[in-house]
């Protein structure tokens, strides 16, 4: 390997006033599709209609945020009247107290005039009996004044009537107090419903606010992750529009001695070593699903061409690592990522077997080895059905 070629750290100058035969194929957009992709590689067209299906989405999400939205201004309604109930029903609360307490000072008084009339009925009771010894008979048969047997009989009946009338006062008191204990007994059960719908509606209003919160927040937070996925793919789009940009002043390549279309299943690989990750599959737990293989083998290792052709990209990649892009002709071009130290230049004509690249370790949880992906005309093909069987 002639030793301008070498190179620890490339960076891709191109040489002025040759262009490519042929543009990079826009499938290489699938090397930076985040984790989720589908299976095949898709070319720019295909990113494109991703991002025009995550607006979309991210359109749909607008309405569907919308109307959680108007539903939280609904919950918001609903809180708002929980509120009002809850504040008049602290009104009547203070209202049913208020009652209680006059219920319970009537009730004291009651009480007090209870006692007043059975003091009374008592000393009544005793002017009676003193009467009683003195008969009325007896008393007309006395020979005293008749002034005084007068008198002695109108205290008489003034006892009696007095004895009637504090009786049915005390009938009548005793009642009303029975009528004011049923009445606090009635009041303090209302009370009692009344607080415990007020505590059911304060439930209720806590209910009313997690669920406007949650119901927001997971709108939010999905819109947040379509967002990122739109931030993404456009980054993606535009890396790699700006990449294949700049791979159109690359130098073009040379005509081959034989056409690669020939070397179907007669191509050496690349490093040696299994075929780790085949096409289709995820490189790390939940990522995404390249085009090409993972070839297992130690950090270090040589990475040789697997055809002539000229090296159109030689630099760092986005989820590729040191990448390397050999322009082999016919729109055919082959793919080396996870490299550790890259030993050729843009613009570096190569032959079959030279060495390229070293393997590196990404130390991402990838698996180790070399990522090597094959295209004709912007379409991923099979490295197992164009290498050598081994």
């Amino acid at each position: 390997m002639p030793p301008e070629h070498e190179a620890a750290r490339l960076s891709p100058p191109f040489l002025p006033g040759r262009r490519l035969r042929r543009r990079l194929p826009f499938a290489l957009l699938a090397l930076t599709l985040a984790a989720g992709a589908a299976p095949a590689a898709p070319d720019l067209a295909q990113v494109r209609e991703r991002i025009r299906e995550v607006r979309a989405a991210l359109a749909t999400d607008g309405g569907r945020l919308t109307a959680a939205r108007e539903a939280a201004f609904a919950l918001e309604r609903d809180i708002a009247e929980a509120s009002a109930r809850h504040a008049a029903l602290d009104a009547r609360i203070a209202a049913k107290q208020a009652r209680i307490t006059e219920l319970e000072d009537a009730r004291e008084r009651l009480a007090a005039g209870v006692d007043d009339a059975q003091a009374l009925l008592a000393r009544n009771l005793v002017a009676r009996y003193a009467l009683s010894l003195q008969p009325r008979l007896k008393l007309l048969l006395n020979q005293g004044e008749a002034r005084t047997v007068s008198r002695q009989l109108a205290y008489h009946d003034y006892i009696a009537r007095a004895y009637g009338h504090d009786v049915g006062d005390l009938d009548a008191k005793l009642t009303q107090r029975a009528a004011a204990a049923a009445a606090l007994r009635l009041e303090a059960e209302t009370l009692r419903r009344l607080r415990q719908q007020a505590a059911d509606d304060i439930a209720e209003l806590a209910a009313l606010r997690d669920a406007r919160n949650a119901l927001v927040a997971d709108i939010e937070h999905g819109m947040a992750d379509e967002q990122a996925r739109l931030d993404q793919l456009e980054n993606d789009e535009h890396e790699l529009l700006a990449l294949m940009e700049r791979l159109e002043q690359a130098p073009a390549s040379a005509a081959q001695a034989a056409r690669f279309g020939e070397l179907e299943g007669k191509l050496a690989w690349p490093v040696a070593g299994r075929v780790a990750k085949a096409p289709g599959q995820a490189h790390r737990e939940g990522g995404a699903r390249w085009a090409g293989v993972v070839i297992a083998a130690h950090s270090g290792e040589a990475v040789h061409a697997v055809a002539a052709g000229e090296v159109v990209y030689a630099d760092w990649f986005r989820n590729l690592g040191r990448l390397v892009i050999i322009d082999h002709g016919d729109g055919y071009m082959s793919l080396y990522g996870n490299t550790a130290r890259i030993v050729v230049a843009p613009g570096a004509r190569v032959a079959a077997g030279d060495t390229i690249a070293t393997v590196g370790d990404d130390g991402a949880g990838a698996a180790h080895g070399l990522y090597f992906e094959l295209r004709a005309a912007g379409r991923p093909l099979d490295p197992r059905a164009w290498c050598a069987r081994r």
